[in-house]
């Protein structure tokens, strides 16, 4: 048996959506529904971020969630303020902040590339120290 709860007209959908609406791909919103799935932030003229699902996120939200992680601090690796695309080194099957990429002895951040061992990154000197202790 089917009640009136179960049925929507034409006329029912179109006072749902009455007012200022926001149209996406996924569906469409009241300005004052559209927002985070995680911090419920409206964001109405804000830029946006959809997942697989075409579940909304603010931008810090959808990088804590979804944005590469540096291999060595485990922060998402994203665009700073003011910025559209963000640095990133992969080396030894992982990705970094390029001031995160340092030698595991010294700290020397290895800016003209590392010398590996045991899949850790050294600097020349500490690799061939490491080496010669061997």
């Amino acid at each position: 048996m089917t009640t009136r709860k179960d049925r929507a007209t034409a006329e029912d959908v179109t006072k749902f959506l009455e007012g200022n609406i926001l149209k996406l791909p996924s569906g469409s919103y009241h300005a004052d529904c559209f927002t985070c799935k995680v911090c419920k932030t409206n964001l109405g003229g804000t830029p946006i971020s959809l997942d697989d699902n075409d579940e909304i996120y603010c931008s810090k939200d959808y990088d804590r969630l979804f944005a590469v992680k540096c291999g060595a601090c485990r922060q998402p690796i994203v665009p700073t303020s003011g910025q559209t695309t963000a640095q990133r080194l992969r080396a030894l099957g992982q990705d970094f902040h390029p001031e995160c990429f340092k030698c595991k002895t010294c700290g020397l951040i290895l800016e003209d590339g590392c010398y590996p061992l045991d899949k850790k990154p050294f600097c020349m000197e500490c690799f061939e120290e490491r080496l010669n202790t061997c």
